[in-house]
């Protein structure tokens, strides 16, 4: 299966004008607030992403599935067929970049911005003695930071309430069945997958422009 990542090379005028002239309809419900403008946006085109997605790695049109959304917000791909199975998803978003994944079992995903400002020296004290002996630098920190984040959103939590919560130096089962990990560095961000398939992800990136312009 496929992870699908997105960065916004225009100004959010820019999009707003070609999101006017797409085939694209939105179809994830719209949050009331917004913490920030832009945000707004990014779950658009994070809807728009995620409908590409799906139709790239099964085929389906957005007309064919519709979203189911638990009350801790997360979503799965119910198919309007009779008997067919459900479709897994999951979305992250780190500006300018937005990441999805499609999958045909439970998965999550988390994108962040490896900060060189960050230091991991004082926030290794909040990790387990396991976890903290194999951090030895901000990109080790924010690999298994991402890597209890993505967890977190494949049990499908909205967030998680402590840093020592999992630690994922251990093997971490979701219904009892293992869960693995797998990470792509673009530039200065990583992405981070939790999954209980046995495949390994391909990335694909997708330019702002092009999604728009189908």
């Amino acid at each position: 299966m496929t992870v699908f990542v997105m960065k916004l090379q225009h100004k959010f005028k820019n999009i707003e004008s070609m999101l006017s002239r797409s085939v694209w309809s939105f179809k994830k419900p719209i949050m009331n607030h917004y913490q920030c403008a832009h945000d707004q946006w990014l779950h658009k085109l994070g809807d728009i992403l995620l409908q590409y997605g799906i139709e790239y790695d099964t085929g389906l049109l957005p007309h064919e599935w519709e979203y189911q959304i638990s009350k801790q917000g997360k979503i799965s791909i119910i198919q309007k067929h009779v008997n067919q199975p459900m479709i897994h998803v999951n979305l992250s978003y780190s500006f300018p970049y937005i990441a999805c994944v499609v999958d045909s079992q439970p998965v999550g995903i988390d994108i962040e911005r490896i900060s060189s400002k960050l230091d991991w020296k004082i926030l290794v004290t909040c990790l387990s003695d396991n976890e903290a002996e194999i951090i030895h630098s901000n990109q080790d920190f924010y690999n298994i930071w991402t890597m209890k984040e993505s967890l977190n959103k494949l049990f499908g939590k909205a967030k998680m309430y402590s840093l020592d919560e999992h630690d994922v130096t251990k093997q971490c089962y979701y219904r009892k069945q293992e869960v693995a990990f797998q990470h792509f560095i673009i530039n200065d961000f990583i992405i981070q997958i939790a999954f209980i398939n046995k495949n390994t992800f391909n990335l694909k990136s997708v330019s702002t422009f092009d999604l728009l312009s189908l």
